[in-house]
């Protein structure tokens, strides 16, 4: 695959297909929210202060536990994804045998190892963006948190060696979380934690003012990933880009566009109450399916190699 090719899958057709992907789960699929309360913009800042702790760990550990954490991370948010659609035993099944076989990919070296990891990424970002947003999380909390993101990601990328240094120690290791795809001698890559925001705000978009919002939270975050590779492909992009840096304030102006126009935003009772006399009938968590609060998210940016 040359690398045009690569850019436009890793940084437009991946993080679409995540957004496709999570809007249908949204729509079919109840999760069994955890016993966790409302979501307030304490959270919010719990959430930011573990991205900012985050990389320093993982900086600060051997590969090998960082590794063994990730495949920890990897194995919880397949289960609590496929926990809805199976029952919670089996799902943990499902979910240690599809880390077990990323493990055994990357160990023979073999080329679907990227692949296959960026399958599980896929699940994983279904399963937390789903959990927050069915549990309660508002638009108004996600935007002061892609707010907050944006400026930690561009301290993080141009001013500090932070985040490249956390690349760079992470993209060789089993469940890496990056999405990548080979176009070249160094994979093109974006990072998880861009593909989870883009995901999380079309969400909370559509159950906080209606489809309209969704759909155009999408749009834009495509648009803007497909922004990304023209600037790379006309050369006015030639470093390492942290992608939140303008999604942050994107998703700001959103949430205040659709604040205005639509009013207060809908609670996920009242999202839920308006679907439930037109909807499909939507999957329930079997009993016993695990319940656990949503791991935070992984510090992730784009870069353009």
């Amino acid at each position: 695959m040359n690398s045009a090719l690569a850019e436009i899958v890793v940084i437009v057709l991946i993080p679409a297909a995540a957004i496709l992907l999570g809007v249908l789960y949204f729509l079919r699929v109840r999760m069994e929210r955890p016993p966790v309360g409302v979501y307030t913009l304490g959270d919010v800042m719990i959430m930011m202060t573990a991205v900012l702790v985050i990389p320093v760990v993982y900086l600060a550990l051997p590969s090998s536990a960082v590794a063994t954490v990730l495949g920890l991370m990897t194995v919880f948010a397949i289960q609590i994804t496929l926990a809805p659609l199976l029952s919670g035993r089996v799902a943990l099944l499902v979910a240690f045998g599809a880390a077990a076989l990323d493990l055994v990919l990357f160990l023979s070296g073999s080329s679907a190892a990227t692949a296959w990891n960026n399958v599980l990424l896929l699940i994983l970002v279904i399963g937390v963006c789903n959990l927050y947003v069915q549990s309660g999380i508002k638009a108004r909390d996600v935007a002061v948190f892609a707010l907050l993101l944006a400026g930690y990601d561009l301290v993080a990328t141009t001013m500090l060696p932070m985040m490249g240094d956390f690349l760079r120690k992470v993209i060789d290791l089993p469940f890496a979380p990056v999405f990548a795809w080979w176009g070249g001698p160094q994979p093109m890559v974006i990072g998880l934690g861009d593909v989870l925001m883009f995901v999380l705000w079309t969400l909370v978009a559509f159950k906080a003012f209606g489809r309209e919002a969704g759909w155009s939270a999408a749009g834009v975050s495509l648009a803007l990933a497909a922004t990304l590779v023209l600037a790379m492909r006309t050369g006015l992009l030639t470093e390492p880009f942290p992608l939140m840096v303008p999604a942050g304030p994107l998703m700001a102006l959103q949430y205040l566009f659709w604040r205005r126009a639509r009013g207060p935003e809908r609670t996920t009772a009242a999202y839920q109450a308006s679907r439930e006399a037109t909807a499909p009938p939507v999957l329930q968590a079997p009993a016993g399916a695990a319940e656990a609060r949503p791991p935070e998210r992984l510090a992730g940016h784009t870069v353009a190699e």
